[in-house]
């Protein structure tokens, strides 16, 4: 897993814990922004390392 990789999973787990840390979890619209933007960056993170996996260029 690259620097990159591991960036990106760390800012997305940011966000989906900041709600709380910062406490604004009580206020729906940026709580579920950062969930589902923290969430989905650790999704392409993921999604983007398996797939340099399997690339034989």
């Amino acid at each position: 897993m690259s620097a990159k990789h591991i960036t990106q999973i760390i800012v997305g787990a940011w966000l989906i814990i900041s709600p709380w840390i910062f406490g604004f979890s009580s206020l729906n619209l940026p709580f579920w922004n950062n969930v589902i933007i923290g969430s989905a960056l650790i999704l392409v993170a993921v999604w983007e390392n398996a797939s340099q996996k399997n690339d034989f260029v």
